[in-house]
């Protein structure tokens, strides 16, 4: 992954950090039930995004397999990561049901990034795509 998409996912990671690490975050009130979901799948979503964008971008050519799942898994371990560190933050919990929205934002970005917009297929054997 070029250093500047690193760099970013980097900083994007510290984000989330500092924000799970405030016991009160700054969170839109989107005024309905489990809204939160919501945003954690957006801001989770926007996570694999980054990494996918930095996967597709780089020198080495990923194979359809990995350029999907491998930013989800990323996601999916970060994503546990921050629910464990919030069960040590007062006012906060660690709940399952918010690691599963971020792993589902990274699922839908990765569904519109890979299938939608790249048009890879995973079945169809080994990469013959190019670079953005």
């Amino acid at each position: 992954m070029p250093l500047r998409y690193t760099i970013a996912v980097a900083l994007y990671c510290f984000l989330i950090f500092t924000v799970s690490s405030n016991p009160a975050p700054p969170v839109p009130d989107l005024r309905f039930e489990h809204s939160d979901k919501l945003i954690h799948a957006a801001a989770f979503g926007v996570l694999a995004l980054l990494v996918s964008l930095g996967m597709r971008v780089s020198d080495h050519l990923y194979s359809p397999r990995r350029q999907f799942w491998v930013p989800v898994l990323f996601v999916a371990v970060y994503g546990g990561v921050d629910e464990f560190h919030q069960y040590f933050v007062p006012r906060r919990q660690c709940d399952f049901m918010d690691w599963l929205a971020d792993v589902s934002g990274a699922l839908a970005v990765q569904v519109v990034l890979c299938w939608g917009w790249w048009r890879l297929r995973p079945w169809e054997g080994p990469p013959a795509y190019s670079k953005l």
